[in-house]
């Protein structure tokens, strides 16, 4: 029988307690209370942090507002599979010797605004360009950019 490598394994977690979130209340403020009870989790503090995946806050700017100086930081953003994509890549980073101790954030206060995530397309009108010649002029949705890849597949593989 095999047995498991366990070179890295997730040792805090968090979610936000409500998708309404009351006035005021912004995505940075949800991902700094949901990394601080994850590290809280973790038996952690904020000085054990030097590797951020960081989705939708900029990164460097979330760094500096949290006050650490990680070794390795991650904005890698690819819509609803990014968090899974930023778990990947702390993994590797991990394995590879770039961090210790990864965290993963994401905020989003869109249920609050009552905006649909993917859902309400991007405005279109724009001139055409060589990677946007579809997109650009008549505007996309979040399924639009999913069904390119199935109907590439598609062609590419036969499915």
């Amino acid at each position: 029988m095999a047995t498991q490598k366990r070179d890295a394994a997730i040792v805090g977690i968090h979610e936000y307690p409500s998708r309404a979130v009351g006035p005021g209340v912004t995505e940075m403020q949800i991902r700094v209370d949901s990394i601080r009870a994850a590290l809280e989790d973790a038996g952690l503090g904020w000085q054990d942090i030097d590797g951020l995946f960081d989705y939708g806050g900029g990164g460097l700017s979330m760094a500096e507002y949290l006050g650490i100086r990680p070794t390795i930081i991650d904005t890698t953003s690819v819509g609803g599979s990014s968090f899974e994509f930023q778990a990947a890549h702390a993994l590797y980073a991990i394995r590879s010797g770039k961090c210790n101790v990864a965290v993963l954030s994401y905020g989003s206060t869109a249920h609050t605004q009552s905006r649909n995530i993917g859902t309400g397309g991007f405005a279109g009108g724009g001139m055409p360009t060589l990677t946007g010649n579809m997109e650009n002029p008549w505007g996309s949705v979040l399924i639009s950019n999913y069904a390119l890849v199935a109907h590439r597949h598609m062609y590419q593989y036969g499915t």
